[in-house]
């Protein structure tokens, strides 16, 4: 179950580049919105170079967000744990480094051939297994954009943990309740 958790929550760090991707892959063709509401859904779909991958990019950006939301929501109702900072250090710049991968759609990507789409498909499988098996579901530029900040935290003066919160600073000393998300990853409710 976590290991589908972790992948949805990858296919939501990606939010920005799979937008980007449907904004390069569409082109409105203004004749097909005409009088019904089918004939408008019809003229957005062949708007798209490329209409299932399209569609794909829409579902895995609508379900992996929702999850995030839910995830978020929801774990700030199961039962937390008091721990004590003895040291924090703010990692919310690493989410930086997926930066670098939103620029391959302004390289000469093009969603209409099969090459480029089975290349994507395969930097991507590589990219989410490393990001689930290294246990890097902080690493979210979505997390950002919904105020959260990322901490690597000593608490207890022994055990080292990430920490995900709202928070603009975790001082040394504060006490912090959290809710286990994955192995030695933490959110503060």
């Amino acid at each position: 179950m976590r290991s589908i958790i972790k992948l949805l929550l990858f296919g939501s760090s990606y939010t920005p580049l799979f937008a980007i991707f449907l904004i390069r892959n569409f082109e409105p063709k203004i004749g097909r919105f005409t009088q019904s509401i089918g004939d408008l859904f019809q003229g957005i779909y062949y708007s798209f170079q490329a209409p299932f991958f399209s569609l794909i990019l829409i579902a895995v950006i609508l379900s992996s967000n929702i999850t995030l939301w839910l995830l978020l929501r929801e774990s700030k109702k199961i039962g937390s744990k008091s721990y004590t900072v003895s040291k924090s250090k703010e990692k919310t710049s690493d989410a930086l480094n997926y930066i670098v991968t939103y620029i391959i759609p302004f390289f000469s990507f093009n969603s209409s051939k099969l090459v480029d789409l089975i290349s994507l498909s395969i930097l991507l499988l590589v990219i989410a297994f490393v990001y689930i098996n290294s246990n890097l579901i902080y690493i979210n530029p979505m997390l950002s954009f919904m105020g959260y900040r990322i901490y690597e935290v000593e608490v207890n003066m022994q055990l080292v943990i990430v920490i995900i919160t709202s928070k603009i600073r975790l001082k040394k000393n504060s006490q912090v309740n959290l809710v286990e998300l994955t192995e030695d990853i933490y959110l503060e409710v």
